[in-house]
């Protein structure tokens, strides 16, 4: 297409105005069409959600009564079909159809509709004309009059005529209603309604239990009576039948269309509680000896199915898998549902055509083609044949197409283009002529202004911002490289006597006899950050089922355990359960304090599958970010009964498994990826067998640990080095899950460890399923919870496995490793990866630069400060948390954080006591030797940093001095008694 012709490019291209663009163009699209995709499905769908509604409405609240309000009802109703399908309303509206469809019909004398009744649903034609007579026979609903006078004056027979006759009006309309809303329009008392409603709905109820429901219009209608009557029913004492009813029918529905019999679909149709919908269908699958399917991210896709809707060309491609197995990579599942998904002809038959012979196991290659329809549908092209790839690609690239696309996205969009285009030309090459010419329609269009392209420095702009942003993170963590370990450390030592205590108090309500919560606590020494220390006690209670039924009867809804109490299996019948709560945490005065830095996490539902909205708003995180190897002990329904109880009596949970899980997850990764710069998928291969750990006799009596993984691009397994503490770790966690009868089978990898490595008893496993990297950063996120790490520019930084592999290449150039030494550790061919890696940091390159600025030669005393100024510092500072603490030499001003780092000679912030001047003398004492060693051992910088701490000293003293001379003059002036 050329320059001319080609339609104008939207400068704003929002989600409105596409959905607008859409309605008005009349044809039907999918979630995947629409852009924002990136931004994830489920948000998505939120966004999307009011204007669907809307349609919705539209679509319910309109009577087609002409051919034409038919037509635009109809292409509303099949351009949205996608939405409509997912929605509550999806049975009413498809039924609507079928409706509006025969009576569009009977008015034009066409049986047109014939056609489309099958195309929405499972009828003979026997079921069609059925409905087609009753509509034809319909007559117009009539509302009835108002009752005037008193109906209490007419005989019981007469009074139940006339509201059975509303209740016909009432269904006729289609509409769910309410009695007072019956008894407000008609006029007549509420009580005379209600009772005599009741007998009509008793009867209703006995009609739907009985009726053979063996079609699709049968069930339609059966439905839409159940819809309108749903605040009425609900009150029967058949209710509970009709709602089994109901999702048997929806199931018989799904299985009647050959659609996939899932949970999902069942409650999108049934609109009930998820409990009935199991029990129901427990007892299909047992009825039918069939088995639920189980609804996957992609739905399975054959081969043979897509190839059905290719151009018959590409059943065989040359020097592919389609024409040898032993030739090419076969394509996955996902890749296969991704490429039928595509609507557009053309754009599915290229893209099978490039996955097929230039796929080099990419994501960002299946990706393009995902969104290629996003791209056409926002230049108004229906196919990828009149694509002009010139005049869109600089478009996007200099982001007048889509702004929405950050700059990332689209330097990865176009790079992913330029790439396949060299592959493709590659395939080319090794074809012959006719070849060539056979397959050439299907392959993607090339540009050609190479110098423009050539010229753009779009994607190495966008590789270096990232890089100097990961170098920016790994500059914060590496500050803090051991005191990560330590910090961890700590925390995992904390959870661990958690545990510990919580086990010895469920042995002691045990012997309690279990009438009343068992209260415990247990006393624990906090290191603050000004280096003092504090005795807090932590307070929690032991529960049983029972004891927390009791509590919280008295305050729950009527109907909270109605349904509990009808399952056996619910954790309220379970005596052995117990629960623990958090009561609170107290100094020594027994005053509250902040005691256990997880309580935040558990109160915003962090370590939950459906976490607060508030953890994203106060961390600027994802949901996601805090879920570890497992969210919940005990299970879906005991978890929303603890979130009742936590709701109504205000109780915290505390899921101690939850909290060993991440705690020696997270001790262990931190352990051994800062110690050997292991990749995740490398730690996640340990196994606890001789082959794969073991320790090894080095020279002059020395041993070191090893376990073997195979790195990243490697076929053969290789050592890594650990020490004890490593070994440690993996102990206490083959220990602990050993405690929990767990035992370590032979089980498959993960995913994301690919396809090379072999089932085995990997350590990092739970009810036999293997832990992931997803699984080590959840973990991690939640054991440095509340420790802020912020770049210089304030992004808050994440620590995840990657980082610190990038942490320990930065630490080991810094310990002087050599390069080779470092990628032999770091399992890396190319040393310039480790380069790369090895960076030093902006933080590195200052401090080595700083050591030009010292002053080697101090003239002046000006920084000297007199006992005025001191004495205003001490008054400054009282009241203010942390200050006022004695250090060494005198006494800190400083509150919170300490900014020299505990280097508390020298600092501006030590207010100098004449009392206190012997610990100074020995603190010089001692750097004076440290300076004659560094002298010895010809070490310059060591030397350096000696006498500018001696220098400090001296000065330390002088403000001693100056200090102890104002006051002997003061006294001396002062009068003798």
């Amino acid at each position: 297409m050329s320059t001319d012709t080609q339609p104008v490019i939207r400068l704003r291209h929002t989600l409105f105005c596409e959905l607008t663009q859409r309605e008005e163009r009349g044809k039907w699209f999918r979630i995947e069409d629409l852009p924002g995709t990136r931004t994830g499905r489920p948000a998505l769908k939120r966004a999307l959600m009011p204007y669907i509604d809307n349609v919705m409405a539209q679509l319910l609240g309109t009577t087609p009564m002409s051919h034409q309000m038919f037509l635009a009802w109809e292409q509303q109703y099949l351009t949205f079909d996608f939405f409509i399908r997912s929605s509550r309303d999806a049975l009413e509206v498809k039924y609507r159809y079928i409706i509006y469809c025969i009576e569009d019909g009977l008015r034009n004398g066409s049986k047109n509709y014939i056609l489309k009744i099958r195309q929405q649903c499972c009828a003979v034609d026997k079921d069609i004309f059925s409905l087609v007579e009753k509509i034809k026979l319909k007559e117009p609903a009539v509302e009835p009059d108002v009752f005037s006078g008193s109906i209490l004056r007419l005989p019981p027979d007469e009074r139940k005529k006339v509201i059975y006759k509303l209740y016909d009006f009432y269904k006729t309309l289609a509409e769910p209603f309410k009695t007072f809303e019956v008894s407000d329009r008609s006029g007549i008392d509420l009580h005379i309604i209600s009772r005599y409603g009741c007998c009509y709905v008793r009867e209703l109820a006995d009609l739907l239990l009985d009726e053979d429901i063996s079609d699709d219009l049968a069930y339609f209608e059966w439905n839409r009576t159940v819809t309108i009557f749903k605040h009425s029913l609900q009150n029967t004492v058949r209710a509970k039948e009709i709602s089994e009813k109901k999702v048997a029918l929806a199931i018989e529905f799904l299985s009647r269309n050959k659609r996939e019999v899932t949970y999902s679909e069942i409650t999108t149709l049934v609109c009930l509680d998820h409990r009935l919908v199991k029990r129901v269908v427990d007892q299909w699958e047992k009825r039918t000896a069939t088995k639920l399917v189980k609804k996957d991210a992609w739905k399975t896709i054959s081969l043979d199915e897509l190839i059905a809707t290719l151009d018959p060309v590409l059943c065989t491609i040359p020097l592919t898998f389609l024409d040898s197995p032993a030739t090419g990579k076969p394509m996955t599942d996902a890749q296969i549902r991704m490429i039928y998904e595509i609507k557009q002809p053309g754009l599915r038959n290229t893209a099978f055509f490039i996955m097929a012979t230039c796929y080099s196991n990419r994501r960002n290659d299946i990706t393009f083609f995902y969104y290629m329809p996003r791209f056409l549908n926002a230049i108004g092209l229906d196919d990828i044949d009149q694509f002009d790839c010139e005049t869109f690609f600089k478009a996007y690239h200099h982001g007048d197409i889509i702004p929405e696309d950050n700059v990332g996205q689209r330097a990865r969009i176009i790079q992913t283009y330029f790439r396949l285009l060299i592959k493709q030309g590659d395939y080319f090459s090794k074809l012959n002529t006719d070849q060539r010419e056979k397959f050439s329609p299907f392959a993607l269009p090339r540009v050609s202004d190479d110098l423009f392209w050539k010229k753009s420095t779009l994607h190495r702009e966008v590789s270096q911002d990232q890089k100097n942003k990961r170098k920016s993170k790994t500059a914060v963590l590496h500050q803090k490289f051991y005191f990560l370990r330590d910090f961890v450390e700590r925390r995992k030592l904390q959870i661990n006597r958690l545990h510990q205590e919580i086990q010895k108090a469920f042995k002691r309500f045990e012997k309690s006899g279990k009438k009343t919560p068992l209260i415990f606590e247990y006393t624990e020494s906090v290191v603050m950050e000004n280096r003092g220390e504090q005795v807090y006690t932590h307070r929690f209670k032991v529960w049983d089922a029972r004891l927390l039924r009791q509590a919280h009867e008295h305050v729950a809804e009527a109907r909270t355990y109605r349904y509990r109490d009808n399952n056996p299996h619910h954790t309220i019948h379970d005596t052995d359960a117990k629960f623990t709560t958090y009561e609170g945490s107290f100094d020594k005065h027994l005053h509250p304090v902040e005691g256990l830095w997880f309580t935040e996490l558990i109160t915003l539902a962090a370590l939950t599958g459906s976490p607060s909205a508030e953890i994203t708003a106060r961390y600027g995180i994802s949901k996601a970010s805090f879920q570890g190897p497992i969210t919940t002990p005990h299970g879906y329904t005991t978890s929303r009964w603890q979130h009742l109880l936590s709701k109504d009596l205000g109780l915290i949970f505390i899921p101690v498994e939850v909290l060993m899980f991440d705690a020696l997850l997270a001790h262990s990764v931190v352990q051994i990826m800062s110690k050997t710069g292991a990749r995740a998928h490398e730690f996640l291969q340990i196994r606890l067998i001789p082959e794969h750990l073991y320790r090894i006799n080095l020279a002059e009596n020395k041993e070191c640990i090893l376990f073997n993984a195979v790195p990243k691009g490697r076929l053969k397994e290789e050592p890594f080095y650990i020490d004890n503490k490593c070994m440690e770790s993996l102990y206490e966690w083959w220990s602990y899950q050993r405690s929990r009868a767990q035992t370590f089978p032979v089980i498959k990898a993960a995913a994301c460890l690919g396809p090379k490595l072999k089932p085995a008893s990997y350590l990092w496993q739970n009810d036999e399923k293997h832990f992931t990297q997803k699984d080590i950063n959840g973990a991690l996120s939640v054991m440095l919870h509340g420790l802020s790490l912020k770049t210089p520019a304030g992004q808050p930084v994440k620590v995840t496995s990657h980082l610190l592999r990038h942490s320990f290449a930065t630490e080991m150039r810094t310990l002087n490793t050599p390069l080779d030494v470092l990628a032999l550790l770091m399992k890396q061919k190319d040393v310039k990866v480790t380069e790369y890696y090895a960076r030093h940091t902006p933080s590195q390159l200052v401090e080595l630069q700083q050591q030009i600025f010292t002053q080697r030669h101090d003239f002046s005393k000006q920084h000297i400060r007199t006992k005025a100024d001191i004495a205003q510092q001490l008054t400054e500072a009282v009241g203010k948390v942390g200050a006022l603490i004695p250090v060494t030499g005198g006494c800190c001003t400083i509150a919170n954080a300490c900014p020299a780092k505990f280097a508390c000679i020298g600092c501006a912030g030590n207010a100098p006591d004449p009392a206190r001047r012997g610990d100074v003398l020995v603190y010089r004492d001692a750097w004076v030797k440290m300076a004659e060693l560094a002298g010895q051992q010809n070490l310059p910088a060591e030397k350096r940093k000696a006498h500018e701490i001696i220098g400090s000293c001296d000065d330390m003293l002088e403000e001693m001095d100056l200090i102890e001379q104002v006051d002997t003059i003061k006294r001396n002036l002062q009068p003798s008694s």
